[in-house]
């Protein structure tokens, strides 16, 4: 069953599943058409920019060449402080506001 859920990308209430940040950098490090990327994929990316001052800035091309130049330590180590750094992903309220996505890390 834990399995299963690693499969799917669930994880504990609160963070992103290490699962889900791997394959967000996988599409950014193989240039993956961004214009479908998953709510979860977006809050990667923003929390990506949050803990990486490098590509705080940067598009998405320029964002897989640094994932791409990373080392399997520092990318192990950058998907831990991406995990952090994310919040969980609630629904948008329905009064139009715009909902708060991710912790100040």
């Amino acid at each position: 069953m834990a399995q299963d859920n690693l499969r799917r990308g669930d994880s504990a209430p609160g963070e992103l599943s290490e699962i889900v940040i791997v394959d967000t950098f996988t599409r950014l490090i193989f240039g993956d058409d961004a214009s479908v990327l998953s709510r979860a994929e977006l809050g990667v990316i923003e929390a990506l920019r949050r803990v990486e001052p490098d590509v705080a800035g940067d598009d998405l091309q320029a964002m897989g060449e640094f994932l791409r130049s990373l080392g399997v330590g520092e990318m192990i180590a950058l998907v831990g402080r991406v995990q952090q750094c994310a919040a969980p992903f609630p629904s948008p309220p329905s009064s139009g506001r715009r909902a708060q996505h991710l912790r100040a890390c």
